[in-house]
């Protein structure tokens, strides 16, 4: 039985795994943008 659960939990980690890896890139990608438009802004003349 351990074995079997062993198996469903390495099943279930490899199917979030790429859903985690495109949580982090997109909040990496939010950011980045937030980041940009206040450097951008602050960067513009009277800005």
């Amino acid at each position: 039985m351990a074995q079997r659960d062993a198996q469903d939990v390495r099943s279930l980690t490899a199917q979030m795994r790429p859903l985690v890896v495109q949580a982090l890139l997109t909040t990496f990608q939010r950011s980045l943008r937030d980041e940009l438009r206040l450097w951008l802004s602050e960067a513009r003349p009277g800005g």
